[in-house]
């Protein structure tokens, strides 16, 4: 009896464990969605192996195989010939005839046995296959054999960096976007201004620009290097709020009341510096569209971020008579309709570009008596919405989802926690890596384009930190969001994924990924 229920026991924990170890041999993050393994491995080879695509894909894939190739001889010290060709044992071949709706434009199928054969329906299903291919011959030459399916759960998925509060180098926006990319992510959303620094270079507007912010010409390196790796850009200039630098730079272009003034700019509700632009003056309006037509054509992606939050509450916009007045005069119920009329006339700018506007979630949003925003009009309804994450959970994005808006969000719609931040220096609102990875179930609608991590730079002491430093904040977190909006079938404890994540990490220096290198 004790032979048949040892036997018995080890049967059970041998099938309960089969689908994991059968998607555990291959470690990627995020972890592939499905796996059917087979016996034996394919085993690259320098003096056989080669990259291989049939003429069609070849004529779109050939940028991004020679990428692989330089950084596969990086990681591997395999030096292996890209061409249009016939495949043969050994090679690692590449085609776009993967003709299954399923995989999107974003999966791919790989099969490994004599060869490598990855199909796709697009270059970027191709692209990530070539991420999932560097990372496990980063960890081994050999890899095992088997049939992968894999696709993203979420259409969407990346990081926003705060540079309005804080300027970092083009080299490290660089190193990130080569990161999201590793890790299948498609987007970086670049906060670029802020209450203490508009961080673009403005031919308009001389001397608007803090010291260290970015040219044209660094706009442009950004946006090619995001292209090389399928990262879309998504830049944001906030307005009318957190626009202290601005009226710093023209003091005429703020509200003058003092209700209206810098609530969220330093912090301080007494420095009445006018860190909202009054936008119920028509010249403000006007100064705000030449800046933004300035801006908005230079930047190559869908979408163009104009903030639109954290304007003041109710008791100070009917504590400005000039705000309350011009409400009246153009036809308004309350104050705060000003502020969505001027969303939807920015809107409408930006849709003249070809693109579609993104605004935070700030209208009508409270349901805390001291908090309130109200409104009798909303916005309009092809703005993408970026539901930020309140700690207390008290902003409407069940709402916002339910009047048919699509959202780009930070965190856990419906329980309304932090989830997906990062403030460093402000630990009530750092990112829980156990919680989001074990607990956190991202939710599924088909309003929901995707998540993003948000790194803010508003905690304390950060500005004496070199960029480096902020390197173990965020990596972490990014592969944890990249899985769990991947939406990977494999679900195991923090310490297994962070054991996944160390042997597939991102193994490039900022050095090699600033251009200098492949």
């Amino acid at each position: 009896m004790r032979f048949i229920m040892k036997h018995v026991l080890f049967a059970t924990i041998f099938y309960l464990f089969l689908p994991l170890v059968s998607r555990g041999q291959y470690n990627v993050v995020p972890q592939f969605r499905e796996v059917q393994a087979r016996e034996g491995s394919f085993k690259l080879l320098t003096s056989t192996s080669r990259i291989v695509a049939d003429a069609a894909s070849y004529k779109v894939l050939e940028r991004d195989l020679v990428v692989f190739k330089k950084e596969l001889k990086l990681l591997s010290g395999m030096e292996l010939a890209v061409l249009e060709g016939e495949p043969r044992d050994g090679d690692l071949v590449f085609s776009l005839d993967a003709h299954d709706d399923a995989l999107g434009e974003e999966g791919y199928q790989m099969d490994i046995a004599g060869q490598v054969q990855v199909k796709a329906n697009s270059a970027k299903g191709a692209f990530y296959a070539m991420q999932s291919l560097l990372q496990l011959f980063m960890q081994d030459k050999e890899i095992p054999n088997g049939q992968v399916r894999d696709f993203p759960q979420y259409a969407e998925r990346g990081f926003m960096i705060d540079l309005g509060r804080r300027y970092f180098e083009v080299e490290y926006i660089e190193t990130l976007i080569r990161k999201l990319a590793w890790q299948k992510m498609n987007f970086i959303h670049l906060h670029f201004t802020e209450w203490n620094g508009f961080r673009l270079k403005s031919d308009l507007f001389p001397g608007l620009a803090a010291e260290q912010s970015y040219s044209k010409e660094d706009i442009r390196r950004i946006q090619d290097y995001a292209a090389k790796y399928h990262v879309m850009v998504i830049p944001e200039i906030d307005l009318p709020a957190h626009a202290e630098a601005i009226t710093d730079y023209n003091p005429y272009l703020g509200f003058k009341c003092p209700s209206m003034g810098g609530k969220y700019g330093t912090g301080d509700p007494q420095d009445n510096k006018g860190g909202t632009l009054d936008i119920s003056r028509r010249e403000v309006r006007s100064w705000i569209k030449a800046l933004l037509d300035e801006w908005i054509p230079l930047f190559d992606g869908p979408y163009f971020h104009i903030g639109g939050d954290e304007y003041q509450y109710d008791n100070d916009k009917y504590a400005c008579k000039e705000l309350v007045k011009a409400a009246k005069e153009m036809g308004y119920e309350y104050p705060g309709d000003v502020f969505v009329d001027f969303v939807n006339e920015v809107n409408e700018q930006v849709k003249s570009y070809g693109k579609t506007t993104m605004v935070w979630n700030w209208w009508r949003f409270c349901k805390d008596s001291d908090r309130q925003n109200k409104t009798s009009i909303q916005p309009a309804k092809d703005i993408v919405i970026d539901a930020w994450v309140s700690r207390k959970g008290s902003f409407r994005r069940p709402e916002i989802l339910a009047d048919g808006y699509k959202i780009m969000t930070t965190g856990d719609i419906m329980k309304g926690t932090a989830y997906l931040y990062i403030v460093p220096g402000r630990e009530k609102v750092y990112f829980h890596p156990r919680k989001v990875y074990e607990q956190w179930q991202p939710q599924t609608h088909p309003n929901i384009k995707g998540y993003e991590v948000c790194l803010w730079c508003d905690g304390k002491s950060i500005d004496v930190e070199d960029d480096a430093w902020f390197t173990p904040f965020v990596d972490l977190p990014l592969a944890i969001v990249a899985e769990r909006t991947w939406d990977s079938p494999c679900k195991t404890s923090l310490e297994q994924f962070k054991a996944r994540f160390n042997a597939a990490a991102f193994p490039f220096s900022q050095t090699v990924m600033a251009g200098k290198k492949p």
